[in-house]
């Protein structure tokens, strides 16, 4: 499963590495660190960390949110939600045809 820490200027370092030591200890997790603009960033203590820009567009939510039922109770019932919503659902989170490079 994959774990996405969303990381902005000035956060805290333990508030981010506690939870990510933890993690980092179950091969069953994989951490990603995002921010909106990707690049580095910097916590309020002077940690620089690079990181992966957020999903781009107001869809971004609700992919991530149909990725989550996924991953908790299937593939066919997060794509029966997103049929019952109208929604065409792009479940690669590797592919954003709004981010540049893609």
């Amino acid at each position: 499963m994959n774990i996405r820490c969303f990381l902005f200027d000035g956060f805290e370092t333990l508030d981010l590495f506690g939870p990510a030591e933890i993690f980092g200890q179950a091969a069953e997790y994989r951490l990603n660190y995002i921010s909106a603009g990707g690049g580095s960033v910097t916590s309020a203590q002077g940690v620089r960390i690079e990181t992966d820009p957020l999903s781009s567009g107001v869809s971004a939510g609700i992919d991530m949110a149909l990725g989550f039922i996924a991953d908790r109770h299937g593939r066919s019932r997060a794509a029966e939600i997103a049929a019952h919503i109208e929604y065409i659902w792009n479940s690669d989170m590797d592919r954003d045809p709004f981010a540049g490079g893609n």
